[in-house]
């Protein structure tokens, strides 16, 4: 990946990624990277590579510093991307091969929320293929009650500041049936809202409208009790046909 656009000595290192901590929601310092476009990598010899935002004497990693090649992000996991709003041409930019998913009988993968061996609260996820999903092709899988199903819920952050959207905010009801589809089990609104007119735990009749692009994502909340659960991903009819 690498971070593209009118980048400057002044402003590239505002333009970077950054990870969040798994159990307190909390912007983690030590996973922020900025893109030097202007640094020659010391293990490619190429213009430009990846530095770390900050110095942290637990890693012994310096801020300004190349970050090393093989810091890998699972398929699914997201970050969060930050880059000044008057910056208008600065995106993100990656390469890669697109793997054909193998998916369970009813056509869905699985994104754990399991990082390593430890079942994580806070998750950031996202859109894994190439096209565009809907809030229509995903569902929360694992152990699911009437106790918990609504603590387990995915939310988007505002765009212009770096707080979570309430309205925006849905939780999967395994046992209530969907008077779009007919089929048990659709996505609710966890709050209500008057602008929207949205109440608490009624169904999102436009799920279908709710379009998740290539690469974006939401954050995944779960409690971190709730074993074996998941985000499900309906696979693309075109990514299964490739």
């Amino acid at each position: 990946m690498k971070i593209v656009g009118t980048l400057s000595a002044v402003t590239k290192k505002t333009n970077y990624i950054q990870l969040f901590q798994t159990d307190t929601l909390k912007l983690d310092d030590v996973n922020a990277f900025f893109w030097d476009y202007s640094k020659v990598s010391a293990v490619t010899g190429e213009t430009g590579c990846w530095c770390y935002k900050n110095s942290d004497t637990g890693t012994g990693q310096v801020a300004n510093e190349e970050v090393p090649h093989d810091v890998t992000f699972p398929a699914g996991a997201a970050f969060l991307f930050n880059c000044p709003t008057d910056n208008k041409s600065v995106g993100l930019q990656f390469a890669g091969q697109v793997i054909k998913p193998v998916p369970d009988e009813d056509g869905y993968i699985s994104i754990s929320k399991t990082i390593g061996l430890t079942e994580v609260k806070y998750m950031f996820f996202a859109n894994p293929f190439p096209v565009p999903i809907t809030l229509a092709d995903m569902k929360v899988g694992g152990t699911l009650t009437a106790v918990t199903k609504k603590t387990n819920f995915i939310q988007r952050f505002q765009t212009t500041s770096l707080k979570l959207d309430d309205v925006k905010s849905y939780f999967w009801d395994y046992a209530k049936v969907s008077a779009v589809s007919g089929a048990t089990g659709c996505w609710c609104y966890k709050t209500s809202d008057t602008t929207t007119g949205q109440a608490a735990n009624s169904e999102v009749l436009d799920a279908g409208e709710i379009v998740v692009d290539a690469g974006e994502g939401f954050l995944f909340t779960t409690p971190t009790a709730g074993k074996g659960v998941c985000i499900k991903i309906k696979v693309p009819a075109s990514i299964l046909g490739m």
